[in-house]
């Protein structure tokens, strides 16, 4: 290792950051490893600013450990010479209220910033960006404002001004479940999240309306990817003249989480026209309902590929939903349930297994026959019989129509009733990618392993760099 030139050890100093997130400030990870392993490797990890250009740090919750860390995350920056900054930060939900220090540091570099995360707990814990003007970020691309409590009434944005970090000439991607005015100039976005992405989190404290999410949408003409959360509670009717609808260009990716207890929800589907759509995820729908809100976007024009639905069951409205969509490649369907104790399944979904599965009665009439992934997760009444029938039909039907199944990934929210996976070894050596996961009901409220939860399983907007 010591022959090695020292720029080659530098590549491999840099092959050993994180791909998917920022470098945390832990001895055990890469870039502070390197620096305990010799004097050699300690000067060259100094001299090589690539290592410190990116940083997650996490607020501590005491005066003491704050100061230290306060100089600990100025001497890392210090290391990355002029080179973009990617920087996340969390803050201690041990002392929400408290203003945040590490930024008043972080702020330092702000000419520099290129990615910024802030997930903080309070208004006050803001309180320090409100100092920076869109000139100080002259090459900010992508903004993550995550309030750790999720307020975001209308009339909050008054207790932090930081509409200089949605204003940078630069931005291109945008993600926010804090209230954001709609007035901002977002022309040249390419990515936006507002409120939270499908299937993550109740969304009832993200105010925004049907008119104001269009509005957003008409600002952003170059976007390519949008997640945005509507909230129905006391907005206002349909207007009796419809305004023009709003045409999007670009829009490849839609995720919207529908809240709405009215109609209005229909009213926002049909006010878009996305020629270019080809992925949809939608969360929506109250138990027993019968109408998929998103239906006016599976017009003949769209190729639509993708579709991901957090829906409470299967039924025949959206038998006709994936009628209109015969290009459809991957469909993945998680139903979940509003309160303890639901069903797990509706009595009748066995039409909708039935229009999944070819056979060679109906290869004319089988739904979405170009569909080579599937991903069902939270079914308890779903049969492994029924699973099998459906994967042995789109693998071993030789039919020019009907695709070949490539990806299964079934999560059954009950026990195994036979192993299926022993029926479906020729498929599996024939190149399936198959994943059967079972899962027991729920533990009752008294367990001790009562909301002892995942880590991740309610973190937002992991995926929006």
């Amino acid at each position: 290792m010591r022959r090695l030139p020292e720029d080659v050890v530098a590549e491999i100093f840099l092959a050993s950051l994180p791909l998917d997130r920022n470098a945390a400030m832990s001895e055990s990870a890469s870039p502070l490893l390197l620096c305990r392993v010799s004097r050699g490797w300690r000067t060259l990890a100094f001299a090589t600013p690539q290592l410190w250009a990116s940083l997650h740090v996490v607020d501590r919750s005491t005066s003491s450990q704050r100061l230290r860390l306060n100089e600990a995350v100025d001497r890392w920056l210090s290391k990355s010479g002029a080179l973009p900054l990617s920087i996340s930060v969390f803050g201690s939900s041990d002392t929400p209220t408290e203003k945040s220090v590490i930024l008043e540091t972080v702020m330092r570099y702000s000419s520099r910033w290129s990615r910024m995360r802030f997930k903080l707990w309070s208004a006050s814990s803001f309180e320090p960006l409100a100092a920076l003007a869109a000139v100080d970020l002259p090459i900010l691309e992508t903004i993550v404002v995550d309030h750790g409590i999720l307020v975001n009434r209308p009339g909050e944005e008054r207790k932090w001004n930081i509409n200089s970090l949605f204003q940078a000439r630069s931005l291109r991607n945008m993600a926010s479940t804090m209230y954001i005015p709609v007035a901002l100039p977002f022309i040249q976005l390419r990515r936006l999240s507002y409120g939270l992405a499908a299937g993550t989190a109740d969304p009832s404290d993200t105010y925004i309306d049907t008119p104001a999410a269009l509005e957003m949408l008409r600002q952003c003409p170059s976007l390519e990817t949008c997640n945005i959360s509507i909230y129905g509670f006391g907005q206002p009717p349909v207007p009796q003249s419809l305004p023009p609808p709003c045409r999007m260009e670009s829009l490849s990716h839609l995720s919207v989480l529908d809240s709405q207890w009215g109609g209005t929800e229909s009213y926002f589907f049909s006010s878009l026209e996305l020629p270019r759509l080809q992925s949809l995820e939608y969360q929506g729908g109250l138990p027993g309902f019968v109408m998929f809100a998103f239906e006016p976007l599976l017009t003949p024009t769209n190729q639509l590929q993708r579709l991901v639905l957090n829906i409470p069951t299967p039924n025949e409205a959206l038998l006709n939903c994936l009628s209109l969509v015969p290009t459809l490649r991957e469909l993945w369907i998680r139903q979940r349930q509003f309160h303890h104790g639901d069903p797990i399944d509706p009595p009748n979904d066995a039409a909708f297994w039935s229009a999944l599965t070819p056979t060679a009665q109906n290869l004319h009439e089988v739904l979405c026959p170009q569909l080579q992934i599937v991903t069902f997760t939270g079914f308890g009444g779903l049969s492994d019989n029924t699973v099998l029938q459906l994967i042995q039909s789109r693998t071993g039907l030789h039919s020019p129509t009907i695709a070949r199944l490539t990806k299964a990934h079934i999560q059954f929210h009950r026990g195994m009733q036979e192993d299926i996976a022993q029926e479906l070894r020729p498929q599996i050596a024939n190149g399936l990618d198959l994943s059967l996961r079972y899962i027991p009901p729920p533990s009752p409220d008294h367990s001790p392993l009562h909301g002892n939860i995942s880590y991740t399983e309610r973190e937002v907007l992991s995926d929006n760099w």
